[in-house]
C-alpha cells in the first residue's frame, strides 16, 4: 500500500510529538532538577501528576474531536504544546516552572496517537487499520531521532535553548500537518472513501455483547499501559538488579526500538492476513513472555537471554501501539470512535501514571523477584483479558 500523504504527515507529527513531549523530558529532566535544586523524582513525580490528570481529561477530548473533528482540536494542541515547550527555555519562576512540566502532559492528549488516530477514522473508517499501522511505523523513530538529538543540542546550548530548539522542530513538523488535516466526515461517508466497512452495523461484537467487551477491552489496555510504562521507565533498574552491567543493559535496551519498528513492519506486511485481535494475542503474549525471560535471566544473566528479552519487550510494545488504535474500531466501528478511544484511555494513563512508583516500590521493599512476578500477573491478565475478547468477536 503507498502511504496517503495525510497518513505519512500523522506519522511524521507523531515522531514529533512524542520526541518533544516524552522523550526530551527524559534527557533533560536532569538538568532541570539541577537547575532548581529538585530531586529527580519531583521533577518526575510532576510530570506524571500532568499524566495523571490527563486520564479524566481525555473523555473530554475525544468527545470534542468527534464534535468538531481531529483538525481544530490538533491544532490547538499543538499550538499550546509548542508554546509550553519554548516556555520551558524563558520561565525562571520555579512554581510556575513545575506547573508548565505539569500542562505538557495534560496537553499531549491532544495530540497524540489516539486523537491522531481518530482523525485516520474520520477519512478512512474502518480501512484506517493499514495507515494506523504506518503512523506508528514512522513515530517508532521518535527516541532514535530525539534522544540524540537533545544530547546534541546539550553540547553546544544549555537545557534551555534545547527547549527552544525542541520547541522550533515541534511546531514545524506537527503544527502545519495539523492544520492541513481535512475536515472531518460522517462515519458513512468515510467508510466510503476508505472503502471499507465501518459503521456499528458490521462492528465485530454483537450489541448485547457491547458492554462486556468494551470491560474486557479497558481491562487490556490499561494491563498494556502498566506494563509499557512500567518496562520503559524502570528497564535499567530491572536488568541491573537483574545482574546485567551498565553497559550491557543499555545494549539491551538498545534493542528494544528496533523491535518495535520490526514488529510494526511485519503487521503492515502481513495486515491482509492478520486480523486485529491476532495482534492483540501476539502483543500481549509477546509481553508476558518479555517478563518471564527477564525472570530467567535473573537466574542466567547470559547477554543472549537478555537481548531475547529486549527484543519480546519491543515487540510487545510495538504491536500495543497498534491495537489500541484497531481494536476499538475492529470491536465497535468508527462510529463515535473518539468518545470511546477518550473512555478507553483513562485506565489506561491512571495505570501507567503509577506503573513505575509501583515497580520501584515493590523492587525496593520487596526484591526483584517481587517485582517480576507482579509484571507477570498484569502481563497475565492482558493476555487473559484479550483471549476472553476473541471469544466474543463474530466473523467479519
Amino acid at each position: 500500500m503507498k502511504i496517503a500523504p495525510l497518513t505519512l504527515g500523522l506519522g511524521v507529527s507523531m515522531t514529533c510529538g512524542y520526541g518533544a513531549l516524552y522523550y526530551s523530558f527524559g534527557v533533560l529532566a536532569p538538568e532541570i532538577a539541577r537547575h532548581f535544586h529538585w530531586d529527580n523524582s519531583f521533577v518526575f513525580g510532576v510530570f506524571s501528576a500532568g499524566l495523571l490528570v490527563s486520564a479524566f481529561l481525555s473523555p473530554l477530548c475525544g468527545r470534542l474531536v468527534d464534535r468538531f473533528g481531529a483538525r481544530p482540536v490538533m491544532s490547538i494542541g499543538s499550538a499550546v504544546s509548542a508554546v509550553l515547550l519554548a516556555l520551558h527555555g524563558w520561565v525562571e519562576q520555579p512554581v510556575l516552572f513545575a506547573l508548565i512540566m505539569a500542562l505538557v502532559p495534560l496537553v499531549s492528549i491532544a495530540v497524540l496517537y489516539e486523537t491522531g488516530f481518530t482523525a485516520l477514522t474520520q477519512r478512512y473508517g474502518s480501512a484506517s487499520r493499514s495507515h494506523m499501522t504506518a503512523v506508528t511505523l514512522v513515530a517508532g523513530f521518535a527516541s532514535t531521532i530525539f534522544w540524540p538529538l537533545c544530547q546534541w543540542l546539550l553540547t553546544v546550548t544549555d537545557w534551555r535553548g534545547t527547549y527552544l530548539a525542541i520547541a522550533a522542530v515541534y511546531a514545524i513538523g506537527a503544527l502545519p500537518v495539523h492544520l492541513a488535516l481535512p475536515r472531518a466526515v460522517s462515519p458513512a461517508h468515510a467508510v466510503k472513501a476508505g472503502g471499507g466497512r465501518g459503521d456499528t452495523r458490521n462492528a465485530g461484537v454483537s450489541p448485547e455483547r457491547r458492554r462486556k467487551a468494551l470491560i474486557l477491552m479497558s481491562a487490556m489496555l490499561a494491563a498494556g499501559g502498566f506494563m509499557i510504562s512500567a518496562m520503559s521507565t524502570v528497564l535499567m533498574v530491572l536488568l541491573t538488579g537483574a545482574g546485567f552491567s551498565a553497559a550491557s543493559a543499555t545494549l539491551i535496551g538498545s534493542c528494544v526500538g528496533p523491535a518495535q519498528v520490526v514488529s510494526r513492519l511485519l503487521d503492515f506486511g502481513l495486515r491482509g492476513a492478520m486480523t486485529p485481535m491476532m495482534t492483540a494475542v501476539v502483543s500481549s503474549a509477546a509481553t508476558l513472555l518479555s517478563v518471564l525471560t527477564l525472570g530467567l535471566a535473573q537466574s542466567y544473566p547470559l547477554m543472549a537471554i537478555g537481548i531475547l528479552f529486549g527484543v519480546l519487550m519491543g515487540c510487545g510494545q510495538g504491536l500495543n501501539s497498534i491495537v489500541r488504535g484497531v481494536l476499538p474500531l475492529y470491536f465497535f466501528g468508527a462510529e463515535g470512535y473518539g468518545k470511546l478511544t477518550g473512555n478507553l484511555s483513562f485506565p489506561r494513563i491512571v495505570c501507567g501514571a503509577v506503573a513505575p512508583v509501583f515497580v520501584v516500590f515493590v523492587q525496593e521493599h520487596f526484591g526483584l523477584t517481587a517485582a517480576l512476578v507482579a509484571l507477570a500477573v498484569v502481563a497475565f491478565i492482558g493476555l487473559a483479558t484479550v483471549l476472553a475478547l476473541a471469544r466474543l468477536a463474530r466473523p467479519q
